[in-house]
């Protein structure tokens, strides 16, 4: 992958770090054992020699680096503030001055310090008392980065991280092994990670890297921007919304103005505000694939670093794929359809039924939003592709195949239909989710170009509306549902009201609006997903709220794991949206097999959801597997008692319609299996192809049977087939397919 994308957005999302609440720059720690190359690591991430790095302990106390644009120092001696001139500040940090400084800070003018502070630690391992001020100043950095040797994690590392994981982190915490004296065989790595799972489970990602060499640490310069510009909008979405509730007032108050050029200015002002609500908004929400995108580069820099890797690369190589038995039958039966010698003798209903095998069996991916089915199917694909986020992202079904290239397409609905207001015996309540889709719609102007017209309904009849229009209108139901009197300021009711009231319909100046229709002009999008732009434009494309516009998505791409299925991804079941349960169940009716995912914390905490049960309430004759997600994040003895909750609840009922008599649990880390490789995710993976396998077989034998039948009347001559007088080119050939049949069919 190109870094091209996560610079880009660097650049362009660094203004909005000022929108941010008034804090200090995020503190990252880099920590590790004596030697493992810390002060090399952050001298070159200032892109200065300043940490002493010789061979022997050289960091005794932590030295903080913080941004100025004139460079100084500080060194604190006992309680004491004391300036440290630049001709002591080296010897000072070689602890050839004596007495030690509890603690050092130097402001430079380095380009990460813009960003991030950063604190270089003493090695773990020097003494116990150093250990523990070590543990107690991690336990408030906003990050760590903790580094290995490069032949992993010894004794006392293991101890020293046990201490640490006993309280609770403020920040993140990265591991990386440093590969600073050639290419490791990747056990270290792999025996370093098995260890960091028991200690930190769910957050033992571990990358490979090389303090001394500039594209690795250049990588880990990114990742702390990234990481640095995470924690700077996590207090932007409140002030964004502020900022969005005084646009229609400053719009309003500048159209008052008498004077043309005073007008002219106040309105450019408006709309310079809405640029950046807009702009901090893109940025929050391209924020998840950034990420991934960046983490995607660290395991091509793993694998770069690593020779005869047990780790697999991010992206799997595509190969040659076989067709599968059901596409070998059906080019087969193509070749009977066109065959001169058979036109007179064609079977068209026996014919029909071989096109079931034009398409491959469908595996159906459903179950409550944030229970990690994005993040399989990313898994499946190798590579951060899907928004997986935690909220509802899946707005309609999205379909994985085969294809040799990259490629995605997006149809778009041609109306989107939206309820804002439900209306039940002369009482109506309002819809929050539906209006503030609607309005993250009108507000995205690359979203609100796409719409050709819009409706509104009352007493059951549609009426046209401007997009301005509508704006009004949904601002209208927002305050006549809002907590606060209908006759309060404007600055005192929310937008959308996050707690609203029944309104009665006799009290409202004009008949409820119970819905909204937007017309879509634009049929549907493709893109290349090699291409890095149109990547993150694809991203936005199925992220809300463009996914609202969205009828359905189909990805092309070249993962082995795509060659015996295609993959749905569906909406999830809990939505408080209904039409995601409804195009849930459209989809799942299609489905061969159905891969239902429950969160392992969730099933412990609340049991097993009953939107689960959509199968069986559909009637549906559809196997079903039991994917028991982030398994990981709970012990051996709760994942056994996870499973058997399961086949307790669901597999207790006998009879027609029921989902399974003998649920199939699978416990799986889709996360795990997406970065680095996962037992139970492999496990299900060769259950599933089994059991496609089986399905396939099932519907070839189904769709064969006819043709085998007809072929063999006419190869016979058989005159009870009513057919006499065949010629005998037309039996050699009826014999020679039916030979080629019972070949395909044979390997079965």
């Amino acid at each position: 992958m190109n870094l091209n994308t996560v610079i880009e957005y660097i650049h362009r999302a660094t203004s909005l770090r000022e929108m941010g609440p008034e804090r200090e720059t995020p503190a990252f720690f880099v920590a590790g054992p004596v030697n493992s190359g810390k002060s090399t690591l952050i001298n070159n991430l200032l892109d200065q020699r300043i940490c002493p790095d010789d061979a022997s302990p050289s960091t005794m106390f932590p030295v903080s680096f913080g941004y100025s644009e004139t460079p100084l120092a500080h060194k604190a001696v006992k309680g004491r503030i004391m300036p440290l001139p630049p001709g002591d500040l080296r010897e000072t940090l070689r602890k050839r001055r004596l007495p030690m400084p509890e603690r050092a800070e130097i402001l430079l003018p380095s380009g990460i310090l813009r960003w991030c502070s950063l604190v270089d630690t003493p090695g773990i391992g020097l003494t116990g008392e150093i250990d523990g001020s070590i543990r107690n100043d991690l336990r408030q950095a906003d990050g760590i980065i903790f580094l290995f040797h490069q032949r992993g994690m010894d004794n006392a590392t293991y101890q020293f991280l046990n201490a640490l994981a006993k309280h609770k982190l403020r920040g993140w915490i990265s591991f990386w092994l440093n590969a600073n004296h050639g290419p490791i065989d990747g056990t270290s790595l792999t025996e370093t990670r098995q260890a960091l799972k028991g200690i930190f489970p769910g957050r033992a990602e571990i990358y490979a890297t090389n303090t001394r060499d500039r594209s690795s640490t250049d990588l880990i310069s990114l990742f702390l921007q990234v990481k640095a510009m995470d924690f700077s909008i996590r207090g932007i979405d409140q002030r964004l919304l502020r900022l969005d509730r005084t646009i229609p007032g400053k719009l309003e108050r500048s159209s008052m103005v008498g004077e043309d050029k005073l007008f002219l200015l106040k309105l450019w002002d408006v709309m310079e505000e809405a640029e950046i609500v807009n702009r901090g908004r893109q940025a929050v929400r391209d924020l998840p694939l950034i990420y991934g995108n960046m983490v995607n580069k660290l395991h091509a820099n793993t694998c770069r670093l690593t020779t005869k890797s047990r780790i697999a690369p991010g992206i799997k190589k595509a190969k040659s794929v076989a067709q599968s038995p059901g596409e070998q039958v059906w080019s087969l039966v193509k070749e009977i359809q066109s065959d001169k010698n058979l036109a007179g003798y064609l079977n068209g209903i026996s014919l029909r039924k071989a096109e079931s095998l034009r398409e491959k069996c469908r595996v159906m991916v459903a179950g409550p939003f944030s229970t990690g089915k994005t993040t399989f199917l990313n898994a499946l694909l190798g590579e951060t592709l899907l928004p997986a986020e935690d909220r509802a992202t899946t707005s309609c079904p999205v379909r994985l195949c085969y294809g040799h290239q990259k490629t995605a397409e997006v149809d778009h609905l041609f109306k989107a239909e939206f309820t804002p207001v439900d209306y039940l015996k002369g009482k109506c309540n309002l819809n929050r989710e539906e209006v503030l889709t609607l309005t993250q719609i009108l507000e995205n102007p690359s979203l609100r170009d796409k719409i050709s017209g819009a409706e509104v309904c009352r007493n059951g009849l549609y009426k046209g509306v401007t997009l301005s229009e509508l704006a009004v209108i949904l601002d209208q139901i927002c305050q006549s549902h809002g907590k606060n009197t209908a006759g309060a300021e404007d600055d005192k009711i929310r937008r959308i009201p996050l707690f609203s009231r029944r309104v009665a319909d006799h009290s409202l100046l004009l008949p409820p609006v119970t819905g909204v229709r937007i017309t879509v002009g634009n049929g549907g999008l493709k893109f290349r997903l090699d291409d890095d732009g149109q990547r993150l434009d694809f991203y936005r494309a199925i992220s809300p709220p463009g996914s609202f516009l969205a009828e359905r998505v189909s990805i092309s791409h070249p993962s082995e794991n795509l060659s015996f299925s295609d993959f749905i991804d569906t909406p999830g079941l809990d939505s408080l949206h209904k039409r995601h349960h409804d195009r849930s169940a459209a989809a799942m009716s299609s489905g061969d097999l159905a891969l239902l995912f429950l969160h392992a914390k969730h099933v412990l905490a609340e049991g097993i959801p009953g939107s689960i049960n959509i199968i069986k309430d559909l009637g549906l004759k559809l196997p079903v597997f039991y994917v028991i997600n982030f398994a990981d994040t709970i012990s051996d003895v709760e994942r056994e008692k996870v499973s058997l909750y399961i086949r307790q609840k669901l597999g207790q009922h006998t009879g027609t319609g029921d989902i399974a008599p003998y649920p199939q649990v699978y416990a799986i880390s889709a996360l795990n299996a997406l970065h680095r490789g996962d037992e139970g995710f492999d496990r299900l993976l060769r259950r599933v192809r089994k059991k496609i396998a089986d399905i396939e077989m099932v519907k070839i034998t189904e769709a064969t049977n006819g043709i085998v039948k007809w072929l063999k009347s006419i190869a016979s001559g058989d005159p009870s087939g009513g057919r006499q007088n065949i010629p005998v080119k037309a039996r050699q050939t009826a014999g020679l397919y039916l030979e080629e049949l019972k070949g395909i069919l044979k390997k079965l």
